[in-house]
């Protein structure tokens, strides 16, 4: 019976180890991760310098509009790993903090996609296609 509680102890500490890398992981794609990865693909893409350099300035405003909610979405992330971390595991806080942090990604994200259509509006078709090629290049890197 002994042997028994501590493997499952020892199992449901590996788990809380491996939900905390994954939420980890995941939290660092996103944000002003997110923002770099796009500016750093327009800067090969085939988008006339003067849209590149728009775009560039806006996504500056967007990273400097979201450090808040960056902020924000740290300490729910700290928060997170402190339900996994807990000596009893709550799965109704996880839940509900899981959707707290989805929800803040998805405000970071929203920004930037406000920002990227708003831009799009602007460009002619030859320039849409450049940029849905340096945004397609972005997502086959890894």
């Amino acid at each position: 019976m002994k042997k028994l509680k501590g493997l499952l102890a020892v199992s449901l500490l590996t788990n809380v180890m491996l939900g905390g890398i994954i939420v980890g992981h995941l939290s660092h794609r996103w944000g002003h991760s997110m923002i770099t990865a796009i500016q750093e693909s327009l800067k090969t893409s085939s988008l006339p310098k003067a849209r590149q350099e728009a775009l560039q300035m806006q996504l500056v405003k967007v990273r400097q509009e979201g450090k808040a909610t960056h902020k924000e979405i740290r300490a729910a992330h700290k928060a997170l790993l402190a339900i996994l971390a807990a000596p009893v595991f709550d799965g109704q806080a996880y839940d509900i903090q899981i959707d707290h942090v989805h929800t803040l990604y998805s405000q970071q994200l929203n920004r930037v996609s406000k920002t990227i259509k708003e831009t799009a509006e602007e460009m002619n078709p030859a320039e849409r296609a450049a940029l849905a090629d340096a945004l397609r290049h972005l997502s086959q890197k890894k």
